[in-house]
């Protein structure tokens, strides 16, 4: 058996995150590319597998390539967008509901293709002693797979979900290679069922009773829906049965850490295996501790605002000067945070518990041939999706 291992430090990540933030705010955001591209060196060069650190090859062209092309997508799609809502709200609310709907399903199945190609373009990007990792399969059937189980997941009241998380990842992976040899995970719905009902009936129950209490609220905002007005205003009774929705991301991320530990365990690479100890107390102490970092810094606005100013006549006159500022240092400092605290830690924890079986295999793997994307991420950066 062998340990993957993280060798980085918060000190040199935290001297990176203060030049990236600098360089993205002077070039008015188009650093941020090339602060990606540093920000992930950083990580990949720190994760050693058998002694040999991973390399990211990917380039901050490639990612603004990849970005415009994405935007001469997305721009017309909200033109459209805002053009019929707007003659649809002479049409009653059920017709900008229905469009409203329409438009999320259009971004929804825009994510998943962008997830997909996401994937494909950083694990081609990727090369370990070097050999280079791939992925094949169509990011267009991965979407329609992705819409057909997020319409069961709704009709199911969210009962599926398990089954759909096992479906996509196993298309993920059983299309993702390393040199010549290809991952193979096998897993089934009922194994993540038990973990995510727990999120999901804290999520519910509650609801229900709620909605229970509150018939008259239902049936106001339908009569809302058919262009009545609402007689009725008044505050919703009981609303105290809402608070153990405050357990529910503790839940979900419980629900997360043990699907990785399953996904790892279930996945092969030929003869190589993989075994994951990370403990849901690791992710939820991380998580809690930069909540209460955003907390702070959102506490913090009042005070900042006395800084910068010199009493209450100046920021009345001087409040663009004195505001913008502000927000983009809270903006800043929240993602300089979540990154230092939350997603280090993340990644530590994971390359800590995480074991290689039969890894001799690895040494015996020869390249991969195949062709690259040749521009970025597009969709997901546009999307701010995964993280690192």
């Amino acid at each position: 058996m062998a340990q993957v291992a993280f060798s980085g430090r918060r000190g040199p990540l935290f001297s990176l995150l203060l030049r990236n933030a600098a360089l993205t705010l002077v070039t008015l955001g188009i650093y941020r590319f090339w602060a990606k591209v540093r920000l992930r060196r950083y990580f990949w060069h720190n994760i050693s597998v058998l002694g040999d650190p991973l390399e990211y090859s990917g380039t901050a062209v490639e990612l603004l390539i990849g970005f415009l092309i994405v935007v001469a997508v997305l721009v017309p799609l909200s033109m459209a967008y805002g053009t019929l809502g707007a003659m649809a709200a002479a049409l009653g609310p059920r017709v900008g509901m229905a469009l409203e709907a329409g438009y999320y399903l259009v971004l929804f199945a825009l994510i998943q293709v962008g997830f997909y190609r996401m994937w494909r373009y950083r694990l081609t990007r990727t090369t370990w002693r070097g050999i280079r990792f791939g992925q094949v399969g169509s990011a267009l059937w991965y979407m329609w797979r992705a819409l057909g189980w997020m319409a069961l997941t709704i009709l199911t009241l969210g009962v599926a979900y398990p089954w759909m998380r096992v479906d996509l990842t196993a298309y993920r992976l059983n299309n993702t290679q390393f040199g010549a040899s290809r991952f193979n995970f096998q897993g089934a719905g009922r194994d993540l069922l038990a973990p995510w009902l727990w999120a999901l009936l804290v999520w519910l129950v509650p609801l229900a009773v709620f909605v229970f209490l509150n018939l008259q609220l239902v049936t106001d905002l339908t009569q809302y829906m058919d262009g009545e007005e609402m007689t009725d205003l008044s505050t919703p009774d009981a609303a105290v049965v809402l608070l153990p929705w405050l357990a529910v991301p503790i839940l979900f991320l419980r629900f997360k850490v043990f699907e990785f530990r399953y996904v790892a365990a279930r996945t092969r690479l030929a003869d190589t295996g993989f075994h994951s100890d990370i403990r849901t107390s690791a992710v939820v102490v991380a998580a809690m501790v930069t909540g209460f970092a955003f907390v702070i810094l959102l506490g913090s606005i009042p005070v900042l605002f006395l800084v910068v100013g010199t009493g209450a006549a100046m920021l009345t006159q001087s409040v663009i000067f004195v505001t913008i500022p502000l927000v983009l240092f809270v903006i800043f400092m929240m993602s300089i945070l979540g990154y230092l605290i939350f997603r280090y830690e993340l990644v530590a924890a994971v390359c800590r518990t995480l074991t290689i079986t039969d890894p001799q295999d690895l040494e015996n793997t020869v390249r991969r041939t195949g062709e690259d994307p040749s521009f970025g991420e597009g969709l997901a950066d546009a999307f701010d999706i995964g993280a690192i």
